[in-house]
């Protein structure tokens, strides 16, 4: 499993109102399959990408006393704003298969 957390302004993640967080474990196209040894693709599957859902909290130290997530859908829009809980400057965020998502937006609130 991958996740990276990145600012979107020049601004470090500790400070910034904006940021990035991406959480992605196995992925592989659609129809994707590997030679009988597991070393190579045999075939390169087509659209859409499958990816294994991902259960997961996420913290990260934060300057900013509210933060709201939006799960970002396949087309770029935004789902529904999710809260994190911000205690002693610390961020948390569930990340939750339900999310249907890979990529997170994440905005300071105040």
């Amino acid at each position: 499993m991958t996740v990276v957390l990145s600012s979107l302004t020049d601004e470090p993640i500790a400070a910034t109102t904006r940021l990035l967080l991406t959480v992605a474990a196995r992925a592989e196209n659609t129809g994707q399959a590997y030679n009988l040894g597991q070393t190579r693709i045999a075939n390169g599957g087509t659209a859409p990408v499958v990816a294994e859902p991902v259960s997961r909290t996420v913290t990260f130290r934060t300057s900013a006393k509210r933060l709201t997530a939006h799960p970002l859908n396949v087309d770029g829009s935004r789902g529904a704003g999710l809260v994190l809980t911000v205690q002693n400057g610390t961020a948390t965020l569930e990340v939750k298969p339900a999310h249907k998502t890979l990529f997170y937006v994440i905005e300071s609130g105040g």
